[in-house]
């Protein structure tokens, strides 16, 4: 008999708007022993003010804005789910009636925030990191 793989702590990033990423992170996370976290996000078309017909665009201009980036860390290796071009945050934001009123200069900082972890991330991917 076989026991599931042990793991200190596993964490991954999930996004409905890209089920397929969502489910085959559910399915390692029962397999994995020791803790695991999903955290996932979810739209809220009354809340962030955008037509729920549009939920799936805008939680994928997440994605792909980098604002909501796609990865997992297990046994202390990242690894980057999703690797597509980035679209500016502006794009994401201007989805979203919730942020109508930031400033050219909030959204310039966010999308240098955005820019630094995309950064970052790419540079981890597949390298171990100490926490």
């Amino acid at each position: 008999m076989t026991s599931a793989p042990y793991s200190f702590c596993s964490f991954a990033t999930a996004s409905v708007a890209y089920p397929n990423d969502l489910k085959a992170k559910l399915r390692k996370a029962k397999e994995i022993r020791g803790f695991k976290y999903i955290h996932t996000v979810i739209p809220c078309p009354t809340g962030w003010r955008f037509d729920p017909a549009k939920a799936i665009e805008v939680t994928k201009l997440g994605v792909d804005t980098w604002v909501w980036p796609l990865y997992e860390i297990e046994a202390s290796v990242l690894r980057v789910n999703s690797r597509s071009e980035q679209k500016q945050v502006k794009e994401y934001l201007d989805a979203q009636g919730r942020f109508r009123g930031m400033s050219p200069e909030q959204m310039d900082f966010l999308q240098r925030e955005t820019d630094g972890r995309r950064k970052n991330l790419l540079e981890a991917n597949g390298k171990r990191l100490f926490l």
